[in-house]
């Protein structure tokens, strides 16, 4: 479960931190991975232009977007059923 305030940022991310693409690839590329491995993921980011590029980098259906943090815990119980199927 990944839980976010924006997009992916690292300092190593290249002489542009202003460019979010590297960013974007990479953690697509890591949840891939984790996917390949057995491993559910699931997105949940307090960014409102999170839509943009969460569905460049989450499997289908595997992120929310929420406006305010004090809609986390309800979140989190949506994230839980839809990864669950209960």
């Amino acid at each position: 479960m990944i839980i976010s305030d924006g997009f992916p940022q690292d300092c190593d991310y290249g002489p542009d931190r202003g460019n979010h693409e590297y960013g974007v690839q990479d953690t697509a590329k890591a949840l891939r991975e984790a996917e390949q491995h057995g491993i559910k993921t699931f997105c949940i980011t307090v960014d409102r232009s999170g839509h943009d590029y969460l569905r460049r980098m989450c499997p289908e259906a595997h992120y929310m977007v929420i406006e305010e943090t004090e809609e986390l815990p309800t979140a989190l119980q949506k994230a839980y059923r839809r990864l669950t199927h209960l």
